[in-house]
C-alpha cells in the first residue's frame, strides 16, 4: 500500500530541472535532482539529495544532506508520484511538494487520488502542504529516519542515459 500523487502535464520544459530545483527551493527544499533525470524517460525510484529544508517543514532537523525521493511512473500526459508504506517524512514532503511544483512549471494540475480532488496555480502548493501537515501530525517516530547521502556513485542508480 502506498500514497499516490497525479500530475497531469499540459507542457514540458527542456530546462526542467534547474527549473524545478530552484521551485523547490522557493519552499525551503534545497535539492539536487540525480544527474540524468529526464522527464521523457525516467522510470522507478528518483532519488534526491537533500541538502537543507526547515525543520517546521520536515518534522526534523536534518544532521547531514540526506537522500530521499520517490517512485516516479511517467505516461503521455501524466506523471505519478508514489511513495510506500510505512513512508519516511522527507519522502512524504518531497513528494508532496515535487508534485505541486511540477504542475506549476508545467501549467498542469495536482491531483490526489485517495481523495478524489484535483488542484492548480496556488491551490496546489496549498494542498501538498495541507498534506504534509497531515502527515507530520500522525507520523510515528519511525517516519524521521534519515539516510545519509553517499554521493550519486554509491546509489548507483540507473540514470537517464543508462
Amino acid at each position: 500500500m502506498g500514497f499516490d500523487l497525479v500530475v497531469v502535464t499540459k507542457q514540458r520544459p527542456a530546462d526542467l530541472v534547474p527549473r524545478w530545483e530552484e521551485a523547490l527551493a522557493g519552499q525551503g527544499l534545497q535539492v539536487e535532482i540525480c544527474p540524468g533525470f529526464s522527464l521523457t524517460s525516467w522510470s522507478g525510484f528518483l532519488p534526491f539529495r537533500l541538502e537543507s529544508a526547515p525543520s517546521s517543514l520536515l518534522g526534523m532537523d536534518l544532521a547531514a544532506p540526506i537522500v530521499t525521493g520517490f517512485e516516479l511512473q511517467i505516461h503521455r500526459r501524466e506523471v505519478t508520484f508514489t511513495t510506500r508504506y510505512p513512508t519516511l517524512a522527507a519522502e512524504f514532503v518531497m513528494q508532496c511538494l515535487g508534485a505541486a511544483t511540477l504542475a506549476a512549471l508545467t501549467g498542469g494540475t495536482y491531483e490526489d487520488p485517495q481523495q478524489g480532488e484535483r488542484y492548480s496555480g496556488p491551490d496546489a502548493l496549498d494542498a501538498a502542504l495541507a498534506e504534509i501537515s497531515g502527515f507530520l501530525a500522525s507520523a510515528k517516530s519511525s517516519a524521521f529516519v534519515q539516510h545519509p547521502f553517499p554521493g550519486w556513485a554509491a546509489l548507483n542508480v540507473a540514470t537517464a542515459d543508462g
